[in-house]
């Protein structure tokens, strides 16, 4: 006998092995039946039974009680007594109502009155047997109940009277005993049965199994399930139970409201039923977790258990991390874990896997490796455990991890499974290692497992990543001819494919057929055509996609964005693609963390540095490290617009959020303070600097030089010059450039004829620019013989001189009375 959901379910061979032993009963004596169906007939223990399963009559009957209890044996007795009665009343078409049957010791069967065959033993008969022994059964129990509620319910309110025994019934004899009793019963309540009658009598039969302690828990738990609240110290204290640990654990494990539990629990950690025992307290902690009480159960671990004599075992850490799990409560589940190895209790492959499950559905790497590490550590193997790696690793992109657990699978001798070798897979079709893929897909296939869908969509993913277009169409042939049908995620590999390897023709294709299935396209199709057509330089056709996109529903995201202004970058229209930022807006699009970078650059190249400077801000909002390049970009746009404002905020930004500026951003940065007259912040970055870099390029002097020359303070651009001599740096063209022309702004004669002597003696060129500035910033101050052989230099050479120069020249021959030259 197997039980089964809401009832018990008699299978054909214990059926047919109880109706066997009956049979022989009906041939035999009353005094040999057994009440319980799980007892053989006594003529076969004795070797003398006579009786033959007929061919022909193999009962495949299933019987479904849809009560609750010990009805196995009523079910039995209602074939038993038709049994009798077909023996005793062989020409009677039907079971009469008499007296007990006694043999010599007192003993008898009852009787049933139940509608029974005389010559009938067809299974049918049995079974219309048992319909009407069900039928007798509910409205009797509808009686009792009734009749057990009015007393406890009287036995809460008048003490002087007995405790009811809801544990068991007594019983009088060892077989059967027969006792009249006469209940009231409103029809209402028997559910159709009986409803014109108000009295109902019914003969009562109570077996030894009523003293069975199993039979008195399930009876205990119905009380406790039916009755009030407040009646559940009063049921438990007079019940006949034992409350063994087990029996505690089986009432808490088996009661239907929770809070009926946390009482019945109460009460036997009150009265000392839960001292050693273990069990009450893993039912108790998976009832707190399910109510998400942590508190409680710290409450109980820390204290409650030890003053019981408990100790946590495996299923209780389990427990507790499967709640935790179920709660997605990563921290609480990790502290568990970490609780669990510091009371010495080791972890089992459940629990490893359950830890390993919930780090990869909240992508916590750094913790699954170290749960995954103590795992190895420990000896335990596990092939749930290495395929919960391999997906993390490939879910963040860390395609050479993978590839180090496939390699330890390997060296411990851990044989895949179907599901680890597709991830397996997985992790070389997202690399495109076709070569290593393509081995896996053999292997499984030599196996006798299948690929399914998700093995040849990962291989049509390693195709196209490895430009193998041709490849991966067969390999969806291959699949319709095994009857898979291609699904959303095949479809959109094939069109990736196409995007690799620029089929714009074959995208739409296939792109197409999606449609025709009524498959709805995802982002990443629409991306792969915008990309296609940026490709082709068509931009009609990116608008199309667009607008396809909101027909669809489908929301642009940050990929889209970027798709479309590197496609517009191609066609070279980067200056008309704020049109379609607009377009993108009516289809959906909004501005995201994913996608600031997109508009920083569109903005920038668009010259919209107000725009710029907006998005900017949002990053820094968000919370977002914007990368060096960025910011150097803004500085110098905002320094070209001489927003310089906009340029110390980018600069302030970068330092907050640790963004290291380099040195053309320092320097920067320096010329925009110069340009906006803060010379102090010039001057302090410059020192900075200088301390912070063991050799500081000559283009911050340069720069601070300039800073000077443009305020009129030649003092502190000769100091900065003089610096550059201590720091055995060799200045530059654009330094004695500077200089000069500072020397010449401020009229420094003799300052400019060292510099110019130190630049006759350097090994920096004069160029034309060079020679023209000499002679335009110098000739004041250096002999005409030196202005002289310079220019002369300069016409052989080639160089032309700048009419400023040609007037100062003509200037100084005049002046020395020399017209001629």
């Amino acid at each position: 006998m197997a039980a089964a959901a809401g009832g018990i379910v008699i299978g054909d061979l214990r059926l047919r092995e109880s109706l066997h032993a009956l049979s022989c009963i009906s041939r035999s004596s009353p005094s040999e039946f057994l009440p319980s169906c799980s007892h053989l007939c006594l003529g076969r223990s004795r070797g003398s039974c006579s009786w033959r399963e007929r061919s022909g009559t193999r009962a495949f009957v299933t019987v479904q009680l849809r009560e609750t209890g010990n009805f196995s044996e009523g079910l039995l007795e209602g074939i038993t007594q038709g049994l009798y009665s077909d023996k005793d009343n062989l020409g009677n078409g039907h079971t009469e109502r008499s007296a007990h049957s006694s043999d010599g010791d007192g003993k008898g069967v009852p009787s049933l009155d139940i509608p029974f065959p005389s010559c009938d033993r067809s299974m049918s008969s049995y079974i219309q047997a048992i319909g009407t022994l069900q039928e007798k059964r509910l409205i009797s129990n509808v009686a009792d109940t009734l009749t057990i509620r009015s007393q406890v319910d009287n036995s809460l309110n008048v003490e002087e009277r007995p405790a009811i025994k809801v544990g068991g019934r007594l019983s009088k004899r060892n077989i059967y005993t027969t006792r009249q009793q006469h209940r009231i019963v409103d029809s209402g309540k028997l559910n159709g049965y009986g409803r014109d009658q108000k009295t109902i009598k019914k003969d009562r039969y109570v077996s030894d199994s009523a003293r069975d302690p199993k039979q008195k828990t399930l009876n205990l738990i119905k009380a406790l399930d039916g009755f009030p609240n407040n009646s559940t110290d009063h049921l438990l204290e007079n019940s006949e139970l034992q409350f063994s640990s087990r029996e505690c654990a089986f009432i808490l494990n088996s009661l239907q409201s929770q809070d009926r539990a946390l009482e019945a629990f109460q009460w036997m950690r009150e009265t000392g039923k839960t001292r050693g025992n273990v069990y009450a307290y893993n039912i108790m902690f998976k009832i707190l977790g399910a109510r998400h009480e942590w508190s409680k159960i710290d409450d109980f671990l820390g204290g409650k258990m030890q003053e019981d004599e408990c100790e946590p075992d495996q299923y209780t850490f389990n427990t507790l991390i499967m709640s935790a799990s179920k709660a997605n409560y990563v921290d609480y589940a990790t502290i568990t874990f970490q609780l669990m190895l510091q009371t010495g209790v080791l972890p089992s492959i459940l629990t490893y896997s359950m830890m390993l499950l919930l780090y990869q559905r909240h992508r916590k790497v750094a913790e699954a490796e170290s749960v995954f590490s103590h795992m190895l550590n420990s000896g335990v193997q596990a092939v749930v455990a290495y395929s919960v790696m391999i997906a993390l690793y490939n879910r963040e992109g860390l395609f050479e991890k993978s590839e180090q657990i496939v390699t330890e699978m390997r060296r411990n001798n851990v044989t895949p499974d179907r599901d680890n070798w597709l991830k397996q897979l997985n992790t070389y079709g997202q690399q495109g290692k076709i070569e290593e893929a393509e081995r896996i897909m053999d292997t499984v296939e030599e196996s006798g497992m299948s690929l399914g869908l998700v093995g040849y969509n990962s291989m049509i993913t390693a195709y196209g990543k490895a430009c193998l277009y041709d490849k991966a169409a067969r390999l969806v042939e291959k699949m319709r001819e095994e009857d898979l049908v291609p699904d959303s995620i095949t479809y959109s590999c094939m069109i990736g494919a196409c995007g690799r390897v620029g089929k714009l023709k074959e995208a739409l294709s296939w792109f197409a057929e999606m449609k025709r299935l009524e498959i709805k396209p995802a982002s990443s199709n629409f991306n792969t055509l915008i990309s296609l057509y940026g490709k082709a330089k068509d931009v009609e056709g990116i608008v199309r996609v667009i607008t396809e996109m909101k027909k669809y529903g489908c929301k642009p995201d940050w990929q889209t964005l970027d798709a479309a202004v590197r496609a517009y970058d191609r066609a070279g229209l980067i200056k008309d693609v704020t049109e379609i930022l607009n377009l993108l807006r009516d289809a959906g699009w909004v501005e995201e963390t994913g996608s600031y970078g997109t508009l920083l650059h569109v903005y920038l190249k668009c010259n919209l540095p107000k725009e710029a400077l907006r998005i900017f801000l949002a990053m820094r909002k968000a919370g977002m490290a914007p990368k060096e390049y960025m910011c150097r970009s803004l500085i110098c746009t905002f320094r070209d617009a001489e927003m310089f404002d906009g340029a110390k905020s980018v600069f302030k930004e970068m330092q907050v959020a640790g963004v290291t500026p380099s040195l053309e951003s320092s320097c920067t940065m320096i010329y925009v303070y110069g340009m906006n007259g803060d010379v102090k912040e010039a001057e302090g970055l410059f020192h900075s600097l200088r301390s912070s870099v063991k050799r500081l390029d000559i283009f911050a002097y340069n720069v601070m030089i300039n800073v000077y020359m443009r305020c009129d303070m030649p003092e502190g651009a000769i100091k900065v010059y003089k610096l550059m001599e201590e720091d055995h740096l060799l200045p530059d063209a654009y330094t004695y450039h500077s200089m000069l022309r500072m020397c010449q702004k401020c009229n420094l004669p003799a300052q400019a004829e060292e510099i110019y002597w130190r630049l006759r003696n350097s090994d920096v060129e004069l160029d034309e620019v060079m020679c023209n500035c000499v002679l335009n910033t110098c000739a004041k101050f250096l002999p005409l013989e030196e202005m002289h052989k310079l220019f002369q230099e300069m016409i052989d050479v080639g160089y032309v001189p700048y009419n400023i120069t040609f007037n100062v020249m003509i200037d100084l021959y005049g002046k020395a009375g020399m017209p001629e030259r």
